[in-house]
């Protein structure tokens, strides 16, 4: 685990996904897309940043993106600096 991460990040090796997005203090979700991941993103309210890595998650991140939930980004060809600001639209921007 990096010494330099913020007090209030938590590195744990597994948690409930859908605890973790009921929680009230969950702003974003980087998730691959997967249905239970789309779909209980949406349940809860939290925008995402879909990072699909094959199969239907494409699919589901055109999808979220297309009702303003979410920001797709390309695993293959993103930079850190574009997830970072990927995270940061969806928790200055919210749709």
């Amino acid at each position: 685990m990096p010494k330099d991460l913020s007090s209030n990040v938590k590195v744990l090796p597994w948690i409930p996904q859908n605890d973790l997005l009921a929680h009230k203090s969950t702003r974003a979700f980087v998730s691959h897309t997967g249905h239970n991941s789309l779909y209980e993103a949406a349940f809860y309210g939290v925008p995402l940043v879909c990072v699909p890595i094959f199969f239907d998650q494409f699919s589901n991140c055109a999808q979220a993106q297309s009702v303003g939930m979410a920001i797709g980004i390309d695993i293959k060809t993103a930079t850190g600096d574009e997830i970072y600001h990927s995270i940061g639209r969806v928790l200055e921007q919210p749709r």
